[in-house]
């Protein structure tokens, strides 16, 4: 099942940097909206940032948090969830952040989830409560993780992208996001396993009334179709974007908060393997869980009455809509930490869309 025992990083190197920490700031502090896109209605994070002492630095002075200023987990999920709802891609990674924010806001709501919809006749293990929001909350953070670019302005400026002077910021950002999602995963994956290999139990209904509510035992598919997806694209962005950051010999150094070990070629190589391995496991997982043809058309047909939500089912088969097309942009980049990707799912699910959509 999942490895849960990998742990991708380590806190207790002695000779690990925290950016900002014990940095001296002149009493100057200013007001900066940071953004991961330049689009002038992109939300925004607004932060007061400190000029640091001794920084003369050939393109200006350097800033950082001020002192007491750090911004709160809470605003920063706040923030990223509505860059979420603001983003204007329509991709399948796209498509599956929304539909988790909009399976989050239904949890939120007290209403239920597919897999716990009243009329099943079929009663699955609980998800555990805390396992969506934590999702998201990994899914937040791994956006400023990963992000190869922040913009910063000032009221009445428009947007520009951080550069050396904004270096630290964007740092302890990563650094802060790092963090947060190696504690989620700690708390996640075993919350995954377990879910996982939960079966369902049939309930003492007669078989005409488990006939008239048959619409909805894919609920619990539904569910495990999504997490797993979640976790694979989680993984599979994590191990190309470190190798893409490796991979540029001629890049700066990899920031501190990325790999936070001090960027050691050791350490490099042990976070990317323990990647992979996740990526590979959850891989293996989603093959055995969605082998046959028809678990996956059931998944990817089930009707409206198992989500409960109108506006939950449409946003579910809007990612749906966009997995043929992701699939052939898989396929064509040719990536070799795609290999087993493509061996166990793209290239078998790609063959079933595909003769569905020819029979529609």
């Amino acid at each position: 099942m999942v490895p849960s025992r990998f742990v991708r990083w380590s806190w207790s190197d002695p000779n690990l940097i925290i950016p900002c920490r014990e940095q001296f700031t002149e009493g100057r502090t200013e007001r900066i909206f940071v953004s991961i896109s330049e689009a002038i209605d992109s939300p925004s994070l607004e932060i007061e940032a400190a000029l640091l002492k001794g920084q003369g630095l050939p393109g200006g002075p350097r800033w950082c948090f001020a002192p007491g200023k750090h911004p709160s987990e809470d605003t920063i999920y706040r923030w990223i969830r509505e860059q979420i709802k603001a983003d204007g891609r329509a991709d399948f990674e796209a498509e599956m952040d929304k539909l988790l924010l909009e399976l989050v806001r239904r949890q939120e709501e007290g209403m239920p989830l597919p897999s716990q919809h009243a009329d099943s006749p079929y009663k699955a293990t609980q998800m555990p409560e805390s396992l969506l929001p934590n999702l998201l909350k990994m899914r937040c953070m791994f956006r400023i993780w990963s992000c190869k670019q922040l913009f910063a302005h000032q009221e009445g400026s428009p947007a520009l992208p951080f550069d050396l002077r904004l270096a630290s910021v964007q740092d302890y950002l990563r650094y802060l996001a790092a963090r947060r999602i190696s504690e989620l995963e700690r708390n996640i994956l075993p919350e995954l396993e377990k879910y996982f290999s939960s079966k369902e139990k049939s309930s003492s209904r007669s078989k005409q009334e488990k006939d008239t509510t048959s619409a909805v035992r894919p609920g619990l598919d539904v569910m495990r179709w999504f997490l797993s997806w979640q976790m694979i694209l989680i993984y599979r962005q994590s191990l190309g974007w470190v190798l893409d950051q490796q991979q540029q010999t001629d890049a700066a150094p990899i920031p501190i908060a990325v790999l936070p070990m001090n960027g050691e070629r050791h350490t490099r190589h042990t976070f990317r393997e323990t990647t992979r391995q996740l990526f590979e496991a959850i891989i293996v997982i989603y093959s055995v869980l969605f082998h046959k043809k028809t678990t996956v058309e059931r998944t990817r047909d089930a009707a409206p009455q198992v989500f409960g939500d109108d506006h939950l089912h449409r946003a579910y088969q809007r990612a749906w809509g966009k997995l043929p097309e992701f699939y052939e942009q898989v396929l064509r980049q040719v990536s070799p930490t795609d290999e087993l990707f493509i061996e166990y799912i793209v290239a078998k699910e790609s063959k079933i869309l595909a003769k569905s959509r020819k029979k529609k």
